[in-house]
């Protein structure tokens, strides 16, 4: 439908709105307008007041009593520091590592264990120490085995992402005819020796070893 000319937007048109409101824009505001909004006053409660009020309040109704402490974020358990324990705990025929208060590491398979000393099978024959003499006890062994878990499931998962991920190959022979290589065997063997096997040993021997079986609370000099 089409407007007719008389009826049509002019420039004159457009123009009125924008004139309308540069008008009101300059304009000073009504005096009716200026009776409805109220001026702004001085607030009744200002911050200031506000803390004081809440400082005085905590100070009278305070009860005298011990500090209440904040819970510890979280940490590593804490190793265990009774001998006894570790004589009801420790599993004897495995090997154990021993660090003793010089700070040296003895490595040997438990024999006995009660409560004033250890005994452990060495290649040279069996040694007898003093639980006084003994800083910390660990497993031996616990960051290889670590190692060695991580190099099995490194090479295998590597295995199969290299089989996986490996495109057979095309070749044209001279009289025409086509022959597929299909290497998805060698590219597993080369993922899983050449980044498996090193990266998951990596992996393996950075990985925690949790705390020791014992560890005295200080070392005696």
């Amino acid at each position: 439908m089409r407007l007719h000319p008389r009826f049509g937007i002019t420039p004159m048109n457009r123009a009125l709105p924008v004139v309308l409101a540069l008008i009101l824009a300059a304009s000073p505001t009504p005096a009716f307008a200026q009776e409805v909004v109220p001026a702004p006053s001085r607030p009744l409660f200002t911050q200031e007041a506000l803390r004081r009020a809440a400082s005085a309040a905590m100070r009278d109704t305070a009860v005298p009593g011990p500090p209440i402490s904040t819970p510890a974020t979280a940490s590593a358990p804490s190793p265990n520091r009774s001998w006894a324990t570790l004589v009801d705990t420790v599993k004897k025929g495995r090997k154990l590592t021993l660090t003793l208060m010089t700070m040296t590491n003895v490595e040997g398979k438990l024999v006995a264990i009660d409560g004033q000393s250890i005994r452990i099978e060495q290649p040279g024959g069996a040694q007898t120490i003093e639980a006084a003499e003994v800083f910390r006890v660990r497993y031996a062994g616990i960051r290889s085995r670590h190692a060695k878990w991580g190099m099995l499931i490194g090479a295998s998962a590597m295995a199969i992402v290299g089989a996986i991920a490996y495109e057979p190959t095309t070749h044209t022979e001279s009289d025409g005819s086509t022959h597929t290589q299909n290497q998805a065997i060698g590219a597993a063997l080369f993922s899983a020796l050449f980044f498996g096997l090193p990266y998951g040993a990596i992996a393996g021997a950075v990985m925690p070893i949790g705390p020791p079986l014992y560890e005295a609370a200080a070392v005696a000099r």
